[in-house]
């Protein structure tokens, strides 16, 4: 340490889980702050085996305060293992052999992967994010802590940023988990190393950009097919009434869906505000920090009568996703003992959706318009939905008169 200057005083560290969640008390450390010209202080930290709880603890003076029934004899710990500190650091600087301590000193406990996406959800969850979101983020704190787990080491960004943790993640997962819930789980994990890398001075992290090389990213998408009613099957529903009031609201939930295309996330903040000339307005809360995310859905005959009856306000039928989906069961289980070769599979509120979309394609409605109806803004998720097969190539080409000569 020649050159420098330092000082030496006791410490403790109160952050996350520097203070024991039994005990609620902290580590006392000796801690080493030397000063090199033109550089930035710089500390580092050597464990006692004092412990104190931190309003027990005079962090200006570093010792413990007298409301510790123990504190004269944990001061005079503090105090040899501080004097040992003072002369490790002499012996180091003449060249004299050093004691048992470690010449080095032990760095302050610092914040693992895990704890950081803990903060991450935190400041997601201040931002009004979408509980269907944040619940990703949690999906995936707990799929890095089982990786964590396994290879027997905690998770820094430095070691993350790699190709070669890329790697050994991807062996992981793929023992467990589709390709496209692979691709899913490396999104994820992008969009929160994304967020520190750009933030990483203020952090004071050290991380690399290579997590942003394609390769970096395994899995592959996955596309789910589109499951709409067909004409046949949304008129049967329209006219059926259900045995039970519970069921035929749940009728009335699906059937908005199917009218509007609107989401389950969105459906319950329909009411009387968000009809504007004839239209339903509002902004989608999945895509809400996406800029001019404005959906416009016209009415018709279906969406506003279900409107009306609830005195254009759907908050009257709000209900959980999961007891919503277990009403659908009910609904198409009642539908299926009268028209036994229709119906034959279950709907979810994602259905509902994906039969308003593919009628208004099949209704000739243009590709910037749809997307205009359903909140979304690229053809990619679009694409799925149009199914080109021969005989539409045939209706289609009738309409070229051009070649007609």
């Amino acid at each position: 340490m020649s050159g420098q200057r330092y000082t030496v005083k006791p410490a403790i560290l109160t952050g996350g889980r520097n203070v024991s969640k039994e005990t609620g008390k902290a580590i006392v450390y000796i801690r080493v702050t030397t000063f090199q010209h033109g550089e930035k202080p710089k500390s580092k930290y050597n464990r006692t085996h004092i412990t104190v709880k931190p309003k027990d603890f005079d962090k200006k003076e570093g010792k413990v305060k007298r409301s510790d029934p123990n504190a004269s004899d944990k001061n005079y710990k503090i105090y040899c293992k501080k004097v040992d500190v003072e002369q490790e650091i002499k012996n180091v600087n003449e060249g004299k052999p050093i004691s048992t301590l470690n010449p080095q000193y032990i760095a302050p406990p610092s914040k693992n992967l895990l704890d950081y996406i803990d903060d991450y959800i935190i400041f997601r969850t201040a931002s009004e994010t979408p509980n269907g979101t944040l619940k990703e983020f949690k999906t995936l704190k707990t799929r890095m802590k089982n990786y964590q787990e396994q290879a027997f080491h905690i998770l820094h960004f430095k070691e993350v940023c790699t190709m070669t943790f890329s790697d050994n993640f991807y062996v992981f997962l793929i023992k467990k988990y589709s390709a496209g819930t692979i691709e899913k789980t490396y999104t994820i994990l992008r969009t929160v190393l994304n967020y520190y890398y750009e933030r990483r001075e203020d952090f004071g992290i050290k991380m690399s950009d290579t997590f942003r090389n394609r390769s970096w990213k395994k899995g592959s998408k996955s596309v789910n097919e589109p499951q709409p009613l067909t004409e046949e099957e949304l008129t049967i529903l329209i006219n059926h009434n259900f045995k039970t009031h519970s069921v035929n609201q749940h009728k009335d939930r699906f059937l908005f869906q199917c009218a509007t295309g609107c989401r389950f996330s969105d459906m319950f903040s329909i009411t009387q505000s968000n009809i504007i000339d004839g239209c339903i307005e509002y902004h989608p809360k999945k895509t809400v920090h996406k800029q001019d995310n404005k959906v416009i859905v016209p009415l018709n005959n279906l969406s506003e009568t279900i409107l009306r009856k609830y005195n254009f306000d759907m908050r009257r039928l709000i209900i959980s996703n999961q007891k919503y989906n277990d009403g659908l069961a009910d609904m198409v289980t009642e539908l299926r003992e009268k028209h036994p070769k229709l119906f034959r599979q279950s709907y979810t509120s994602h259905n509902g959706r994906d039969t308003f979309i593919t009628t208004a394609i099949n209704s000739e409605v243009d590709v910037p318009s749809l997307l205009k109806m359903v909140g979304q803004n690229t053809w990619a998720i679009m694409r799925r939905y149009y199914k080109v097969d021969r005989q539409r190539i045939i209706d289609k080409m009738k309409n070229v008169k051009v070649f007609e000569v």
